[in-house]
């Protein structure tokens, strides 16, 4: 099976709800989260998902474009990126 995933990340200024906020956005599309991983340091927080899109039924882009449309919005930096770019940028 062709895996079809992408790497989300958040950065921005702790606040009460914000990964909530991101993972209904993402559940509402139709992402899966497969895995999550979140760091907190001196009131600022870095959150990591790798996301299943099998179920999402609008294109990369689009998915991006909501998921950034949220962070600016609600005052913090999304990133989305498909998981080969991810792990290509990334080597060693």
């Amino acid at each position: 099976m062709v895996k079809n995933n992408v790497i989300v990340t958040v950065v921005g200024k702790n606040r009460a709800g914000v990964l909530s906020e991101v993972t209904t956005a993402i559940a509402n599309l139709g992402g899966n989260i497969m895995d999550i991983s979140q760091k907190m340091l001196s009131g600022y927080f870095n959150l990591i998902m790798i996301v299943e899109m099998l179920k999402v039924k609008i294109g990369l882009i689009d998915f991006k474009k909501k998921l950034e449309e949220l962070g600016d919005k609600k005052g913090y930096k999304i990133s989305v990126q498909h998981e080969k770019v991810f792990h290509y940028m990334h080597r060693i």
